[in-house]
């Protein structure tokens, strides 16, 4: 990498720096850059490795942000980036005709149009 920093790179920094603070704005990332913020921490931290002009103490700041966003998970929980209520596994706890149940609500939010979610987790429509 060159000592230019590309427009796209700086709007990754300037982003980063004014996100940093509040936990990293991870909901704006894809509206903002079009990646998934796994791809984007993994970019700014490449960006932050290979470019000698950012300021140390920012550096330092930034990686540290990357590092925390991108150390793994904990086992069986995955990340979710939809603000779509999901159906966990564990609330599936007995099967009833053959098909499994729920015990937990799994009705669909209102701005969805109503309805409830099948044994499939399928929307039937209200």
């Amino acid at each position: 990498m060159g000592d230019d920093v590309t427009e796209g790179e700086l709007a990754m920094l300037d982003f980063a720096v004014k996100w940093a603070p509040f936990g990293g704005g991870d909901e704006h990332i894809l509206p903002e850059f079009g990646v998934f913020p796994t791809v984007f921490y993994q970019r700014l931290q490449r960006l932050l490795t290979h470019h000698p002009g950012v300021n140390d103490s920012v550096r330092r700041r930034l990686d540290a942000l990357c590092t925390l966003k991108l150390a793994p998970l904990h086992q069986n929980k995955q990340r979710s980036y939809s603000r779509v209520p999901t159906v966990r596994s564990s609330a599936l706890d007995r099967k009833v005709d053959g098909h499994a149940r729920t015990t937990d609500s799994t009705a669909c939010p209102p701005r969805c149009g109503g309805g409830d979610l099948d044994s499939d987790g399928l929307l039937r429509p209200g």
